[in-house]
């Protein structure tokens, strides 16, 4: 073992992507980051945890834990890691993530450090990530991403890919750099005899391949799941099932939108201007990316302090919309930690789904122009006016009923009032429901 405390299957650069004034962008390292090879170990039945074990046809599956271990390596002078996210995508829509935690490489304890939210229980593509204490930074070094997968008993394989990004703090700037790997990693894993290969997407060069053998390494998984001694285990695409990918819009078809602006922007001088822009775009990147819905492949329309992002088609829309909106939440209020008040940026968001068609200066449909009115009303302007919060939404009623309402049941702080939306000039009047949370 070497001094990183596993063996390294590949070493990536963290890059970021710098436009240039009319010839493109040129993407530029910034960071890097170790992946070394998974581990794995089975978990017998009697060592499940009890959610796990009391739910509904358990014992027609098999249980194995994961171990990815990967290290930050030292960012560039004048950078520090304000944000990392380790990401995985697994081909097999069967199989599934049921717990997930972060712990270091060389000890089973969880990682203190830092603040860790995890997602995917449940899917096939889950991710962890890690963020510091308000005002702090990520510390360089190693971590390992941890989870519990329920797979089906024929299984004796999993592949899948492996994406790293981060965002940087540049301390003289004072802004935040996204990063990110060139391209994520293809690896397929053995699970009868824990042979990993791995290899870029982009390049289907001919992998390394060596077995990775597990310990027994836990912490909040309960006492007893170990791997008997001597052992060895018995068991993203780019884009597996449950992740959703855009289809452009090349005709009429009905979609999902959300459509956002930003408060006073008119007020600010230009470099904040440039500023509230920047923000705005990485925080709806953001909260697509935990809604499992890419970045930088769906429809977008930017207008300057506004923007509009269409949705594939056939997407689980309640699942979409609470995963976007809590990270947009999450986002905010990061993007917002560091700035006077008067320099927040606040956004006024409206959500709807209609029929959607391309024009020549974006998209159109009735429900485009009422998404739009309902964002812009006196009731949504003055709602995010009297709130403390980063953001409020808007919604119609009838996209309410069908989709919004589902998203949050039983999620009372998720709570949407009734309200008329209107914009006299355009003799607009809606039924809508309105979300103002609190800071």
């Amino acid at each position: 073992m070497n001094a990183f405390g596993f063996e390294v299957a590949a070493r990536l650069d963290l890059v970021a992507e710098e436009s240039l004034q009319g010839a493109g962008t040129r993407l530029t390292r910034e960071a890097g980051v170790l992946l070394g090879r998974p581990l794995v170990v089975p978990v017998r039945p009697e060592d499940l945890p009890p959610e796990v074990s009391a739910a509904r046809g358990a014992g027609r599956w098999t249980y194995t834990q994961l171990r990815f271990p990967f290290d930050l390596e030292e960012a560039e002078p004048g950078l520090s890691y304000v944000e990392a996210v380790f990401q995985v995508a697994l081909d097999d829509s069967d199989v599934v993530a049921r717990r997930l935690s972060l712990v270091h490489n060389d000890d089973p304890a969880p990682v203190e450090a830092d603040t860790v939210t995890t997602f995917g229980d449940g899917r096939d593509d889950f991710r962890w990530r890690m963020r510091p204490e308000p005002g702090g930074a990520l510390a360089e070094g190693g971590r390992a991403a941890r989870v519990l997968l329920e797979v089906p008993q024929r299984a004796t394989s999993l592949t899948g890919t492996i994406g790293v990004s981060a965002r940087l703090r540049d301390t003289e700037l004072g802004i935040e750099v996204p990063v990110r790997v060139r391209e994520p990693r293809r690896f397929t894993l053995d699970l009868t005899d824990g042979t990993f290969t791995s290899v870029p997407v982009a390049h289907r060069r001919s992998p390394e391949s060596s077995p990775a053998i597990a310990g027994p390494h836990f912490d909040d998984f309960p006492a007893g799941l170990e791997a008997a001694p001597g052992t060895l285990p018995p068991h993203l695409a780019a884009s597996p099932p449950a992740l959703v990918r855009a289809e452009r819009v090349n005709e009429d078809v009905r979609r999902m939108f959300v459509t956002a602006d930003v408060e006073g922007y008119g007020k600010r001088d230009p470099a904040e201007q440039k500023r509230a822009q920047s923000v705005l775009v990485r925080v709806m990147d953001g909260a697509l990316n935990a809604a499992h819905v890419y970045p930088r492949e769906e429809d977008h329309q930017q207008q300057g302090d506004g923007h509009l992002i269409v949705m594939p088609p056939a997407i689980d829309e309640p699942r979409v919309i609470r995963w976007f909106l809590r990270e947009l939440a999450s986002e905010l209020a990061v993007a917002n930690q560091h700035v006077r008040p008067e320099y927040e940026v606040r956004l006024r968001v409206a959500l709807d789904e209609d029929m959607v068609f391309p024009a020549v200066n974006g998209f159109g449909g009735e429900g485009v122009v009422r998404a739009h009115r309902l964002r812009d009303s006196a009731e949504a302007k003055s709602a995010l006016a009297e709130s403390r919060g980063h953001f409020i939404v808007i919604v119609s009623e009838r996209f309410y009923l069908s989709s919004v309402r589902p998203a949050f049941a039983g999620e009372p702080e998720w709570r949407f009032t009734e309200a008329t939306a209107t914009v006299a000039d355009k003799g607009f009047s809606e039924p809508c429901r309105l979300h103002i949370p609190d800071r």
